[in-house]
């Protein structure tokens, strides 16, 4: 989890800006909060949104609700933590880009090829009474993933790194 990291933030504000050391310590965790924070919540946001579409049942409606909120407040956090993450680490900005730039890149591609009409599995046959119970089969599950990489993942990275770009250096340097 997030709360992981802030030992290794800690130790990274005494190194010297040419560190290596600091470059691979920034790159990890701009990679580990990407990863577990901004796709995985923003996906599990956006999968249990879809689950309350057809959701007949209040008791499961309302924990849906809990869902989408709390994995949607954890991954505003992580967006927020790469930012912060983009400005602080002022020489190793460049390579930290590069690293969540390469790493979105590869995810959504297997996103992208796991959703495939040919490679997406049928719809459940019970699709519909899952539905009324708050449940997604996996090829909704699989859609839902690669909506959000397309419609929210890497719109988001592109925004955040052009805006970072556009700030230029750091006062963190």
């Amino acid at each position: 989890p997030l709360s992981s990291l802030e030992p290794r933030v800690r130790g990274l504000s005494g190194r010297a800006p040419g560190d290596p050391e600091a470059r691979a310590d920034w790159v990890r965790l701009a990679l580990d909060t990407f990863v577990e924070g901004c796709v995985g919540e923003t996906i599990a946001a956006l999968v249990a949104r879809r689950s309350q579409r057809r959701c007949e049942d209040p008791a499961t409606m309302k924990v849906l609700e809990s869902i989408v909120e709390d994995e949607g407040r954890h991954a505003a956090l992580a967006w927020q933590t790469i930012e912060w993450i983009f400005e602080a680490s002022g020489t190793h900005r460049e390579a930290v880009l590069e690293a969540l730039e390469q790493q979105a890149e590869a995810m959504a591609a297997k996103a992208r090829v796991a959703s495939e009409r040919d490679a997406l599995p049928a719809a459940d046959p019970d699709v519909g009474v899952l539905a009324r119970y708050g449940r997604v089969d996996r090829r909704t599950e699989l859609l839902a993933q690669r909506d959000a990489w397309t419609d929210l993942i890497l719109p988001t990275l592109l925004a955040l790194s052009q805006s970072t770009a556009e700030q230029g250096p750091s006062a963190h340097t």
